[in-house]
């Protein structure tokens, strides 16, 4: 993986794309969490429109854990979609799931956003803004950081494509971003700390 800075500044939105990660098993939650009612929809499906709303030409969804389940109730309102049957083998595979998918129907693939289906409070402009901060540090991996973490979103050029389908097993993105260290570009994202694991979470979020 390059750690050099980029030479080109910007990445056209026909050249960009999201993967949103779903693949888990809900295990804490006791249920897909994916399929929690939120604002009128499913989660996953507020945040699969919340990164349509973004500044992107292609959102694939990574399925895996419940899949079936998923797709009966949200069906064509995520597609295209990928079911990783890996998905047990840990984030790593869906990763490169999502990314061989993207790839195969966007061939052009400069840039791409990992999200997690369980970020309430994602915002488009939160998305377009890491394509931002990309441009004006011309870093090749752009996160968000939340309090003492930094995680994903995260943007990731494809000079790191091939970093990403190197991956193992639990290895998920915070790998890459760790290595790249300084050079990493980071976007205060202070609400990114809230996720859905468990009913609590849930129960809160509805208050």
């Amino acid at each position: 993986m390059t750690t050099d800075k980029l030479k080109t500044l910007r990445v056209p939105v026909e050249k960009r794309a999201i993967i949103v990660l779903a693949a888990g098993a809900s295990m804490r939650m006791g249920s897909p969490k994916q399929l929690l009612p939120y604002k009128g929809k499913t989660l996953l499906q507020h945040v699969v429109d919340t990164a349509r709303a973004a500044e992107v030409s292609l959102v694939v969804t990574v399925l895996g854990a419940n899949a079936e389940a998923i797709l009966q109730q949200s069906g064509a309102g995520i597609n295209p979609y990928v079911v990783n049957e890996n998905w047990q083998e840990g984030m790593a595979s869906s990763i490169q799931s999502g990314l061989k998918k993207v790839l195969e129907l966007l061939p052009g693939l400069e840039a791409v956003v990992f999200l997690v289906g369980d970020q309430p409070f994602l915002s488009s402009a939160v998305i377009d803004e890491l394509f931002v901060l990309m441009e004006n540090t011309r870093a090749p991996i752009v996160a968000c950081k939340y309090g003492s973490v930094v995680g994903v979103p995260a943007l990731f050029h494809k000079t790191t494509f091939s970093a990403l389908m190197e991956l193992k097993g639990a290895e998920g993105a915070k790998k890459l971003i760790k290595a790249e260290g300084e050079k990493a570009a980071l976007l205060d994202f202070p609400q990114g700390a809230i996720d859905i694991d468990t009913q609590e979470d849930y129960l809160r979020l509805l208050k």
